[in-house]
């Protein structure tokens, strides 16, 4: 699931942008990042694509042509468990489209300028549960949950930040080491 690394980065971008006060200037940054659909692959009936509002691979902000088959860790197996929700979700909404002459579908997350993260803050608040109703598992906690740790300092740590160190303990290091430094007289 190599796609779930950029995937949690781009819910940790937009967590962050809509920490209070929320800032709606970060939430248009994240544009090119932002998923729009899981689209279709044209040739590979079986593999889904992460794409942005613009039809581009997360990340992607060029005006050239794409090859999806190039972004080997945006593919998704429609198969796969995690995605299950959204495809669920945007069937339910008829937000699923069928492509013509091909085999597969493309399952948009909004179709609206309404229900858009680009709109208000509301929304994007919206789309962020969205994002993360993907982790969901049978006992109710979510994917994002479970990489959540409590640091030995008492910190929350949450998703991909459970992947590196405290930042409070981090500051607290860099602090002692300061202070020690200075008792001892050595210069930064």
């Amino acid at each position: 699931m190599e796609w779930m690394d950029t995937y949690v980065s781009v819910v940790n971008g937009l967590y962050r942008a809509l920490r209070k006060p929320a800032s709606f200037r970060a939430v248009e940054s994240l544009y090119s990042v932002l998923p729009y659909a899981l689209h279709n692959m044209h040739g590979k009936p079986e593999h889904l694509i992460l794409v942005n509002r613009d039809y581009k691979p997360l990340g992607c902000s060029t005006e050239r042509h794409i090859i999806y088959e190039n972004y080997p860790h945006l593919h998704i197996s429609r198969t796969d468990p995690v995605i299950a929700p959204l495809i669920k979700r945007a069937e339910r909404k008829k937000l699923k489209i069928a492509e013509l002459g091909h085999s597969g579908c493309s399952f948009f997350l909004y179709n609206t300028y309404q229900e858009s993260p680009f709109n208000n803050v509301q929304t994007a608040r919206t789309y962020l549960k969205i994002l993360e109703s993907i982790w969901l598992t049978t006992e109710g906690k979510s994917y994002a949950y479970s990489l959540m740790r409590t640091c030995d300092c008492g910190l929350q740590l949450r998703s991909n930040a459970a992947l590196f160190a405290c930042s409070h303990c981090e500051n607290q290091k860099i602090a002692y080491d300061r202070f020690v430094k200075l008792a001892l007289g050595v210069k930064e």
